[in-house]
């Protein structure tokens, strides 16, 4: 055998490395993608509203902090579970189950704060999502331009999403007794952008 037979052959041999390793890489990225359970789907979207004349809008979208928990990732606008939390809108750790919205500088309209430990917690919140069209209930400190808790209470804002039309939010903050505009952002001076 000549040299040029032998480094043709050793070639080879290091082909086929290479090609097993891009195999075992592509296999390793495809199993860290795959989420049992979601159809062979690799992420959900970040936000979904579906709108019609008295429709309810409902909000579908995973944030990893609830899928670690268990907790399901589709909530209708009153903060229920769309998928059977019961009644009582809360969550299995007792706290009620707000709407998934991006923290990304969007404008809403804070329409309704209710405190935590009230007793017509369930009845405030319906009552604000039913009298403000679009509105939502998040979480406390959603994002931390939204207020957390109040003297150790949580806070569960009601809120109306305005996107990037401040011109919008800021008709509607004047226009909303008892209203508070804020960015959901990283902002924690709780500061009216109007």
């Amino acid at each position: 055998m000549t040299s040029r037979h032998r480094v043709l052959g050793g070639g080879g041999t290091a082909v086929l490395v290479v090609v097993a390793v891009v195999a075992v890489a592509a296999s390793v990225v495809a199993f860290l993608l795959w989420r049992p359970g979601n159809g062979g789907q690799t992420a959900a979207p970040a936000w979904t509203t579906v709108t019609a004349a008295d429709a309810t809008v409902t909000v579908t979208a995973d944030r990893g902090d609830r899928a670690d928990r268990g907790e399901p990732g589709e909530r209708s606008t009153d903060g229920s579970a769309a998928d059977g939390d019961g009644p009582s809108g809360r969550s299995t750790a007792g706290e009620p189950a707000g709407a998934v919205m991006p923290c990304d500088g969007r404008g809403v309209l804070i329409v309704s704060s209710v405190m935590g430990d009230s007793p017509s917690f369930r009845s405030e919140v319906d009552g604000a999502v039913s009298a403000n069209p679009g509105a939502v209930l998040l979480d406390p400190g959603h994002c931390p331009s939204l207020r957390a808790t109040v003297d150790g209470t949580t806070v569960h804002p009601v809120v109306v999403d305005y996107g990037d039309d401040r011109a919008a939010l800021c008709r509607a903050a004047v226009s909303t007794p008892g209203s508070n505009a804020r960015l959901l952002d990283d902002d924690t001076s709780y500061s009216s952008p109007c």
